[in-house]
C-alpha cells in the first residue's frame, strides 16, 4: 500500500468514528427533544372546533353588523362583518363579492381582510383588522366640518381618486 492510501484510509477511518460519534450526539438530543416536547398549538388546532369565540357587537352600517371576535387559531381578535339579512342568495353573493374584492386592495385607509366564509350558522361573513378608532362616517363629520380642509386635502382620504 503506498504512503498516500494509508494516509487516506487512516483520515477515512479518523472521519468515520467522529461522524459516528456525532451522529449517536444528534440521535440522543432528538429523543431528549421528543420526550420534552408537547405539540400543545398542534393539538388546539387539529381539536378546534370552532374557529371564532363570542361575538361582542361594536357597530352596524346599512348591510352588514360589526363584531368583536377572537380568532382562536390565531389567538387575536379581529372585527367580524356579518351580513344582517341572510335572506337572499343575492344579497350573500354580493356581500362575499365585496368581501374578497376588499381583500385584494392593499392600501392604509382600508382595513386588511383576513378570512372570508360561510359559518355553521349559514351565516356570510369576513373577518378583518380591528381597530380601536373612528369609523369612517364619524371621521368624516368631524373633518369636513372644519372649512379649512382644501378639495386636495379631502380627496387624500380617497387616493384612487387622484
Amino acid at each position: 500500500m503506498s504512503e498516500t492510501s494509508e494516509k487516506s484510509q487512516i483520515i477515512f477511518e479518523t472521519l468515520n468514528t467522529q461522524l459516528r460519534g456525532v451522529y449517536e450526539i444528534a440521535k440522543e438530543c432528538a429523543d431528549t427533544l421528543s420526550e420534552d416536547f408537547s405539540p400543545a398549538v398542534y393539538r388546539e388546532l387539529r381539536d378546534l372546533q370552532e374557529r371564532y369565540g363570542q361575538r361582542v357587537s361594536i357597530n352596524e352600517g346599512g348591510m352588514k353588523r360589526i363584531f368583536k371576535v377572537e380568532d382562536k387559531t390565531s389567538g387575536r381578535f379581529v372585527a367580524m362583518a356579518l351580513l344582517k339579512k341572510n335572506d337572499s342568495i343575492h344579497d350573500n353573493e354580493r356581500f362575499l363579492r365585496e368581501a374578497r374584492l376588499t381583500a385584494t386592495l392593499e392600501h392604509p385607509n382600508i382595513m386588511p381582510v383576513y378570512d372570508i366564509g360561510i359559518n355553521f350558522e349559514e351565516e356570510s361573513f369576513f373577518t378583518m383588522k380591528l381597530t380601536g378608532g373612528e369609523n369612517l362616517s364619524e371621521l368624516l363629520k368631524k373633518r369636513f366640518s372644519d372649512s379649512t380642509w382644501t378639495l386636495m386635502q379631502r380627496l387624500t382620504l380617497f387616493p384612487w381618486c387622484l
